[in-house]
């Protein structure tokens, strides 16, 4: 089986802030996926009126007749995406989730965001990379890409009431951004949840503030990297997020006990 026959883009876009726009598809005949970027959506499918605000995704399934535009004027941005294949009803029902609706809030994510951007700006094709070729990233970029915002959806909770969350999600982005500096309002953003409710998952689950746990991950990496490698303390520094090495030390020895150099020599 072919990629493209496992799921093929069709188009994909950027749009904002258009005067008077308005969509009528009277006969959809692929899934479309709208991420409401900024401002808000009025939608109606079926002859059913929805609503989408910002961080909302919009789920139209092949075959219901739908309109769409912005509710306001200005102030509006969407990503967009027509895909269909083999794969397409399963990755929108795994979107869609339990509700099943049109309309499912998804919130902000950077890294998704500039995965998605990458598929709308692909090159056209040349010479060098003739329209089979740039078809077959456009695929793979729409299938990895889906498989992202599934892998969203399902690692963190609808209800931040219930008894289990899984926060690896937000773990693994931490782990891919350890050498930068971020604070709070970036493991917000990236969540998808609300600053109280991210903290309120992350003292539940793992007994400490997100930024704490941030911290407690930035310390078991340089611990690995004191142990494993012959790097300065100045590097290991810089790898795990800290400017400055004498601030870097000084949080090493408050959460492990002893300075850096210590424990490399203990460990030896």
């Amino acid at each position: 089986m072919e990629l493209h026959d496992l799921l093929a883009h069709h188009e994909s876009g950027h749009f904002r802030q258009r005067p008077a726009w308005w969509t009528d598809r009277p006969r959809p005949s692929d899934h479309l996926i709208i991420w409401v970027i900024r401002g808000g959506m009025e939608i109606t499918v079926s002859d059913t009126r929805h609503s989408a605000s910002a961080g909302d995704l919009v789920l139209l399934r092949p075959g219901a007749p739908h309109q769409y535009g912005p509710s306001t004027e200005s102030g509006w941005e969407w990503l967009w995406l027509h895909f269909d294949g083999q794969a397409a009803q399963m990755l929108m029902d795994r979107l869609r989730g339990p509700a099943g609706g049109p309309v499912r809030p998804f919130g902000t994510d950077e890294h998704i965001a500039a995965r998605f951007r990458e598929l709308v700006t692909a090159p056209a094709p040349t010479a060098l990379a003739p329209a089979p070729t740039v078809q077959l990233h456009l695929d793979s970029c729409a299938y990895s890409l889906l498989g992202l915002m599934v892998r969203k959806l399902e690692t963190r909770p609808e209800d931040v009431s219930g008894s289990t969350t899984d926060l690896s999600y937000l773990t693994t982005w931490i782990l891919d951004h350890l050498d930068q500096p971020f604070g709070l309002t970036d493991l917000v953003r990236t969540s998808g949840w609300s600053a109280a409710q991210l903290s309120r998952l992350t003292r539940r689950d793992l007994g400490m503030s997100p930024m704490q746990y941030a911290t407690r991950l930035r310390m078991r990496h340089a611990q690995r990297l004191l142990r494993d490698s012959r790097l300065s303390v100045t590097a290991i520094a810089g790898m795990v997020g800290f400017d400055d090495p004498m601030h870097f030390s000084r949080r090493f020895r408050q959460l492990v006990g002893v300075p850096p150099t210590t424990y490399r020599s203990a460990a030896e």
